[in-house]
């Protein structure tokens, strides 16, 4: 016989239990951080839509308001239960029958008024439409949402800036749009065209 093949009871074939426990417990948190980056991964991913949808939403209610309070012929101010008032969730914008160009709310007819406002039932921002037909009646259009998920909309009168009408609209979103819990207000000020050219001449 060869001494060299000749085996030795001692001798060990593959790898033993502590080295086997060993690898396991490497294996298995190497397995954890690639889940737990994979999950923080996509709790960036949710948080980052979550915040593009707050965007989209607060911008869209702006620019819907600030456009229709610039174009306002009559009177543009927060009111409660119909009283004019310097604070309120109500916007009334006042048109007067005028025509506008490209009217999207009264189609044919003429645009009297809107009203903004926020549904106590509900996070929808509606808006109530009023127009004045061919025969001179006038008549309310059914309220529609226009925007959801917001947690408080505010409507302000600045009386700070004399002889020209300014709006300052803020809101914020829901609870639960942001894995943060952030759901600060936002706040926007636009100012009637009519009242500054009044103010000008």
């Amino acid at each position: 016989m060869n001494i060299g093949t000749v085996m030795t009871r001692d001798a060990q074939y593959g790898a033993s239990l502590v080295e086997l426990m060993v690898a396991m417990v490497i294996g298995l948190l190497i397995t954890h951080g690639a889940t737990r980056l994979f999950m923080d991964g996509s709790q960036v991913l949710a948080s980052a839509g979550q915040l593009a949808e707050r965007q989209n939403t607060l911008n869209m209610l702006f620019e819907l308001v600030s456009r229709d309070v610039r174009a306002a012929t009559g009177r543009v101010t927060p009111v409660q239960e119909g009283v004019p008032t310097m604070n309120s969730d109500h916007l009334l914008i006042e048109f007067h029958g005028t025509d506008m160009a490209k009217d999207p709310y009264c189609s044919s007819d003429r645009l009297e008024g809107l009203e903004y406002y926020q549904e106590t039932r509900s996070s929808d921002v509606m808006l109530r439409v009023r127009c004045r037909n061919d025969e001179d009646r006038v008549y309310d259009r059914a309220s529609q949402p226009i925007v959801s998920n917001l947690m408080d909309l505010h409507f302000e009168k600045k009386k700070e800036l004399e002889e020209v009408v300014a709006i300052e609209i803020s809101a914020s979103t829901m609870r639960g749009t942001s894995s943060h819990g952030d759901h600060g207000r936002v706040s926007f000020l636009v100012v009637n065209r009519k009242s500054v050219i009044d103010r000008i001449e």
